[in-house]
């Protein structure tokens, strides 16, 4: 009976620690070693000048540019387009590198070319039941959740680096957003916290989907640090 009551206890338990709302504050390892460091600060000026040249010759041969592409440079320019100055790949890039970057430890990478990634969310692990396509996180510290899509509107809660849920349409699965910013992507986007005590809407410069665009860095050991892909999805 004891036993009986204690695993209905820790079930309970368990429960209510998997409904709390998760935190997960940015974390940047790149200064953990010179070479990289160097690496990437190099990188920040290439992405800061549309710097083509420099970020062709920091690709890795083979590198990666999506899940059903062939790979290599021609491909990864055919995909993120890095020789027109208002690609895509140039804000991208910059968002996730200003939210830093984290080494990773996967034993399951042989090829020990997925060593250090950005942004530092990717390395996040969250619960088996846990929808990685409809979660994001708060990219700042006392973000305004508010009750509409509109900067005025009543504010919920505020939000600090906290793990959340997109809203999703019912009849079709998308995610409910309003509005659209400069880059042609929602304005707006209709979330619920994690423990799903709190709705609203938060700002798209605000929020990172959790499947978003992740940049991943190599060391070779002949040339140095390369870029081994840039890949968005699943």
């Amino acid at each position: 009976m004891r036993k009986m009551l204690w695993m209905v206890i820790s079930f309970g338990f368990v429960h209510l620690i998997s409904a709390q709302d998760k935190h997960y504050p940015p974390r940047d390892e790149t200064n953990r070693e010179p070479s990289l460091s160097v690496f990437v600060a190099k990188l920040k000026q290439a992405v800061d000048k549309r710097d083509e040249d420099w970020i062709m010759k920091s690709l890795a041969d083979d590198v990666e540019s999506g899940f059903d592409t062939e790979g290599g440079k021609a491909d990864f320019n055919n995909t993120w387009s890095v020789d027109n100055d208002s690609s895509d790949f140039w804000f991208m890039t910059s968002r996730i590198i200003g939210m830093g970057g984290v080494f990773l430890h996967d034993t399951a990478d042989s090829t020990g070319r997925y060593q250090f990634v950005f942004p530092y969310i990717y390395d996040i692990e969250l619960s088996l039941e846990d929808d990685y396509y409809d979660m994001g996180i708060i990219t700042g510290k006392n973000v305004n959740l508010r009750a509409k899509p509109d900067i005025k509107s009543e504010v919920v809660v505020q939000l600090t680096y906290n793990i959340v849920h997109y809203i999703t349409n019912e009849s079709e699965g998308m995610q409910v957003t309003s509005g659209s910013n400069g880059l042609g992507e929602p304005e707006w986007y209709k979330i619920e916290t994690y423990g799903k005590d709190k709705t609203g809407w938060v700002n798209w410069k605000f929020i990172y989907n959790l499947m978003g665009p992740r940049l991943f860095l190599y060391k070779d050991k002949e040339l140095g640090w390369k870029i081994s892909a840039f890949l968005t999805g699943d």
